[in-house]
This record gives C-alpha cells, structure tokens and sequence, in this order.
C-alpha cells in the first residue's frame, strides 16, 4: 500500500531547488559554518551516529567500476565543480521502452528459470527479482507521471496505465495524482496526517511519544500483523477493480479475466500465484516497508517560522548503504588487522548492502530527498545530479544523509520516542547560516 513519493505543491512538476554537499554527523550535529562561509555552510549533514567528517563515499573513489559502487551505495561522486544540473538525462522513449522490456524480460527469464530447475534457491530468487522489477515498474510509473521519462503526456499515461499500473496491480493514473501529487507532496499536506504515506505509519502503530519498547515492537513485528497483510491485499484490489471510473475499471477487469482464465486453462494458476502474485503483493509489501519507515521524518512537530521550503527538505534525507572503506587510516594498522578489516567491509558490502539494494532500495530510494527537492530529475540521473548539487547554495538548505539503514531507524526512535526533532541541526542552520540565495544556480 506504500505509494513512492513526489514533490508537490510541486504538483505542477516545476524544475525545483536542491543543496549542499559531504561531511558526516558528530555527537551533536557540530558545530555550524559561519554564514559568511556560505560553501561551509551548505556542507552535507548527518546525524550523531554516522561517521564524523569523513566523506564516505569519497573512500570508495579508489575503487575500479564506480559505476557500480554508484548503484550499491545510492550515491554517486561528489562534483561540486559541474556547472550543468542533469535534468533526467531528458526524456526518452527509446528508453522508458528498453527499461519496459528490460524489466518484463528479466522477470519471465527468472520465473522460467525457477520452472526449469525445479530449485527452492533459484525458485526463492526468482520471486525476489518478480518483485524487485514489480517495484521498479512502479517507481517508473511514479517518474513518469512526473513527466521526466516521457514528453507526451498522452502516451505518458498510456504506458503507465497499460504497460506498468494494470499488470503490477497499481494505483491508477487519477487516483495515484491526488493521493501521490498532491495529498502526499503538497506542501500544506507532507507528512501530516492528510498525507496517505504517513496515514500508512498510522496504521502500523507509530506515533510521536512512542515508548522505547513499543517503538523496536513495531519496527521489527507490524509488518508481520495479519491485519496489514490483509489491508495491504484489500487496499490493491479496491484501487483497481472499484475506485477507478469506469474508463480505467473496464481494461484492468478484462486483462485479469483473461489472465486468470487463460492461467486456469493451462493448469499454470498455481505457478502465477507463486511467482506472480506472492511477491507482487506480499514480497512487495515488506520490500516497501523497509524502506518506507525512514523515507521521511514522520509525525513532525510544528515548525512555525520556520523558511517552508528548509522546512519541507528536513523532512526527508538521503538513505545510503556503506561505510568508509578500510583503507582509510590503513597506516597506523597492522598488515594483518588490515586483511581483517578489508574482509570485513567485502562481507558487509555482499550480506548488507547488496541484498538491501535488491530488496528494498531499488532506482531512486536510496537519493529519494533530492526527488523531492526536484521532481523533473529522473532515477537515471537522480544520482549524479545530487553529487552535482553537493554543497551548493539552496533555498532547501543543506542537504542530509545517513548511510545505514539502522542510522536512519535510529534518527526516527529518538524523534518518535525522545522527541529529538532535529537530528540534522537544520534549525540552527536555519537561525544563524541561511543566506538570501532568490538567485541560486538551479540546485
């Protein structure tokens, strides 16, 4: 039922600002630049349990295949010096076309697979790279109707509804505008108790003031609860077969007949629901509560006074998967406690990062706060534009990060449970460093 996000009083999809750029969390958030320096002032931040100033991702730029350690990490480069913002590479068709094909084709390839070698591992693969690309489809309906895959409007929405909505049981084109663009990004509705991805925390059993028990109950066993499954299940048959108009019901209730009749005819039904409908809707669910809990700072307090557009960009930060490579400060180590901590950082990066990346931080989650700086900027580009926009001057303020999917859980237990609501010092930020900047450079 978790619905990705947009920007939104941005509703209209308005080429919007973005900021700053790379040293890491002390105890407290340190010490603040003055606001003479405005480089220094529009550093990266991050909260007390990240990794002081070191600019984590800088530590893997030794390493061959960046573009690889791009996609693990979420994040790309630093390139404070690029004097161009990529705006989604442009639309393509060519390319929302070979994503399309690339998605479906991987999905019968593994399902087939499964069949083949009748192998519980490859069958139990499959069904994650099922809902791996079923997400992603998803996420690409999410950009597209954001107009930054593709120009036409029209075949925009062709594709999405034909193409990524209907076979992934999504929400339809209209429904998805007012619960996503608008409900979920307006400004006056994002992350208030109108906005449905916070409604989604609501009915799992978050709150402001939680316990710290209850807080870790939550997180580790409302994803399992009976209830949620069963909402989850309902909510995605009523998005599609009966809040529709008409219009879009009538497609969506013809291609499931013929599926399901032609899978019945075949003696292939039970094989649909495996590797089809499990992880569609229930793989997908846990996939996207993963991520989904630390996607934005839920339940805030009221910020009065507060510049709206630092305020809305505190709400969210940007979620990596790593840790400094250990040949940082190698020389003051042993040869040998440098093998181990070299071992270490493989194991972490193969039974950490990765499976976290194919489970549940697919495309743009991972950059998803500059989404919501600039929604014209696609999940092709999403990363190389925030390195770009790393420490520049922004009407959003400085940018954030974590780099650990328990660094974000935490940020959210100390606001949730000890009311600690600024783990960025983004209000300190906002009282003693925030500079005119009407005229800034597009970030």
């Amino acid at each position: 039922m978790t619905i990705e996000a947009v920007d939104s009083g941005l509703a209209t999809c308005q080429f919007e600002d973005v900021a700053a750029g790379v040293p890491l969390g002390q105890e407290e958030p340190s010490a603040l630049p003055t606001a003479g320096d405005s480089r220094n002032a529009y550093l990266t931040r991050a909260s007390k349990y990240g990794y002081g100033s070191v600019d984590v991702r800088a530590t893997y730029a030794h390493l061959p295949c960046q573009a690889f350690w791009t996609w693990v990490t979420g994040k790309a480069l630093s390139d404070p010096d690029s004097s161009q913002l990529l705006v989604g590479k442009a639309p393509s068709l060519p390319r929302i076309c070979g994503q399309l094909a690339w998605s479906w084709s991987l999905i019968a390839a593994s399902v087939a697979l499964a069949i083949w070698t009748q192998s519980a591992f490859v069958s139990v693969a499959a069904m994650v790279i099922t809902m791996n690309r079923v997400r992603g489809l998803q996420h690409t309906y999410h950009y597209t109707i954001h107009g930054s895959t593709v120009e036409n409007k029209s075949l925009a929405r062709w594709m999405c509804e034909y193409l990524m909505g209907i076979p992934t049981l999504h929400v339809s084109w209209n429904e998805y505008i007012k619960v996503h663009l608008n409900a979920h990004h307006g400004q006056q509705t994002f992350c208030t108790a109108a906005d449905p991805d916070q409604q989604f925390m609501s009915r799992h059993g978050f709150h402001r003031g939680m316990s710290h028990s209850e807080f870790w109950l939550r997180i580790c066993l409302s994803p399992f609860h009976p209830l949620r499954i069963i909402e989850h299940v309902v909510f995605r048959f009523q998005q599609n077969f009966v809040v529709p108009e008409w219009p879009q019901k009538i497609p969506r209730v013809a291609f499931w007949a013929v599926v399901l009749a032609s899978t019945t005819y075949f003696g292939v039904l039970k094989l649909l629901a495996i590797y089809y409908f499990i992880p569609a809707l229930l793989i997908l669910q846990l996939s996207s509560y993963v991520q989904h809990i630390t996607e934005h700072l839920w339940f805030p307090p009221d910020r009065e006074g507060l510049d709206r557009s630092v305020y809305y960009a505190s709400l969210t930060w940007g979620r990596f998967l790593g840790r400094p490579h250990p040949s940082l400060g190698r020389a003051a180590r042993s040869p040998f406690m440098n093998s181990m901590q070299h071992l270490s950082w493989w194991l972490m990066v193969l039974i950490v990062d990765l499976p976290l990346r194919v489970f549940s931080f697919m495309q743009d989650l991972s950059s998803h706060d500059f989404h919501h700086r600039n929604v014209q900027v696609s999940f092709w580009a999403i990363a190389e534009s925030r390195a770009i926009c790393e420490s520049r001057e922004s009407r959003w303020g400085p940018m954030t990060e974590t780099w650990s999917v328990l660094e974000s859980v935490l940020v959210l237990r100390d606001h949730l449970v000890y009311d600690r609501s600024d783990p960025f010092g983004l209000l300190d930020f906002e009282k003693t460093s925030r500079l005119n900047l009407s005229d800034s450079i597009g970030c």
